[in-house]
């Protein structure tokens, strides 16, 4: 994928992740269940500047859904059953896990500019994972 992280903090272990029979064009499927989950979070640009963080008490929230693919990717695990998911790590992230990722712009925002995020930019996150659910 592109993306170098590296584990701070190994979670509890706890939340499974999971698929679900979807059925795509006639064909069944199986489709991630995204979990909603709570975090604290830095955001910087390669040069050190913060761009976008959350380091309160109550966390930010969020559907996996809603999140850039790099995000996605770095709590979804590895496989799930017999499925390839292709996430960093073996399990996934769960509560207590922290985690540096530092993204290539296409796992981000691409080419385009989003809020203080120039376009093409890799960006660096340290994210600390409060619940998964």
């Amino acid at each position: 994928s592109g993306i170098s992280y590296k584990i701070l903090a190994e979670g509890d272990g706890v939340y499974q992740y999971k698929t679900k029979d979807t059925l795509v064009n006639g064909v069944t499927k199986q489709a991630l269940v995204y979990p909603k989950i709570t975090v604290n979070y830095t955001g910087k640009l390669l040069n050190g500047t913060t761009f976008d963080e959350n380091v309160t008490t109550e966390g930010f929230s969020s559907s996996l859904s809603r999140l850039i693919p790099a995000w996605q990717t770095a709590f979804f695990p590895k496989k799930i059953g017999e499925n390839t998911i292709g996430g960093l790590t073996v399990a996934g992230l769960t509560k207590g896990s922290k985690i540096r990722i530092v993204t290539p712009s296409y796992w981000a925002y691409g080419n385009y500019a989003s809020g203080k995020v120039p376009a093409n930019s890799p960006l660096d996150f340290i994210i600390t994972v409060l619940n998964v659910q």
